[in-house]
């Protein structure tokens, strides 16, 4: 094949992966238009779902405190930060619950209809979505310390339990499955019924996500550059559900991510872990660091993107 003919083909290649794109994103948004469209609905969902977690909220510290001895925020100490890990999982993984309840009583319509048109989650997809996770955190890591943005040690801090961490192996699912079904689910898709500007449906809610991960613990800085990171994960997380039209892969790469921030990891940024190996960031390196993160957000669309064209090509 001539190298025109070589350009041709690449050309209507990525025209018939973009085209792959938007049916399958259509068919996706299709899966909300049986359900009823008044703008109060939403409104009354996010109601529901923050009544939900401040319910859980007060149950898990009011727990809290009684096998602490004192509420969590005053325990302080490697437990007290524990503890206040446990609440914030336990709050959030209550998020799948509340929007199956509000979608039925809200939308007449189940939660499966957030997984995808073949509504159910699919295996390949969460462990493809788990093996990017793991692949970029390990680039991640190897190109912060040779670029001097991050340093590794290990942990000075006592060992959490054993309960502790099965514990937290067991809300993650929940918690992560649990975002990713609001944002990039049921958020993207009652606003891209209603538009299809990528503005509206990809980065309202991801600029919702990254507000809801603001640490006002942290140095200004890193406080930012973590805030525009989850930013930038939901626009990725969003290309994804566009190109796959489904949510596999997003939730399996969640889940898969929050494994390890706080399992293996105490993070440099967002809430503290559980890990044995501490990643702390370079002063004044957090807008180098974004810079990376946006590098590597990058080159995981690109890796799905070819992942799932080759899979149609079998297909």
């Amino acid at each position: 094949m001539t190298e025109p003919q070589d350009r041709t083909a690449e050309t209507m290649g990525r025209a018939a992966a973009a085209a792959g794109g938007r049916a399958r994103f259509g068919a996706y948004v299709a899966l909300a238009a049986p359900g009823r469209r008044e703008a109060w609905r939403p409104v009354a969902m996010i109601g529901l779902i923050l009544l939900t977690q401040m319910l859980m909220l007060v149950l898990a510290t009011a727990f809290a405190a009684h096998l602490l001895g004192a509420p969590p925020s005053q325990a302080g100490g490697a437990q007290g930060a524990r503890a206040q890990l446990l609440i914030a999982l336990v709050c959030l993984a209550a998020t799948p619950f509340a929007l199956a309840a509000g979608l039925r009583a809200l939308h007449g319509r189940r939660l499966s209809s957030l997984y995808g048109p073949a509504r159910r989650l699919e295996p390949r997809g969460l462990l493809f979505g788990a093996a990017c996770a793991a692949l970029l955190t390990g680039i991640g890591l190897a190109a912060a310390t040779q670029l001097d943005l991050a340093t590794l040690s290990w942990s000075r801090a006592p060992a959490a339990g054993a309960a502790v961490l099965i514990v937290v192996f067991l809300l993650i699912p929940l918690q992560a499955a649990g975002e990713e079904l609001l944002f990039r689910g049921y958020l993207l898709q009652e606003i891209a019924r209603r538009s299809r500007l990528a503005l509206f449906w990809a980065a309202a809610p991801s600029a919702l996500f990254a507000a809801l991960h603001i640490d006002a613990a942290a140095p200004l800085d890193e406080a930012i550059s973590y805030a525009l990171w989850s930013f930038l994960f939901g626009l990725a997380a969003a290309a994804i559900v566009w190109r796959s039209g489904a949510l596999s892969i997003v939730i399996g790469l969640h889940v898969a991510n929050n494994w390890i921030a706080l399992l293996l990891f105490e993070p440099a940024q967002g809430v503290a872990g559980l890990g044995p190996i501490e990643v702390r960031l370079t002063p004044g390196g957090a807008a180098a660091t974004l810079a990376l993160n946006a590098v590597l957000l990058a080159g995981l669309y690109g890796i799905v993107a070819l992942a799932l064209r080759r899979r149609e090509a079998r297909a």
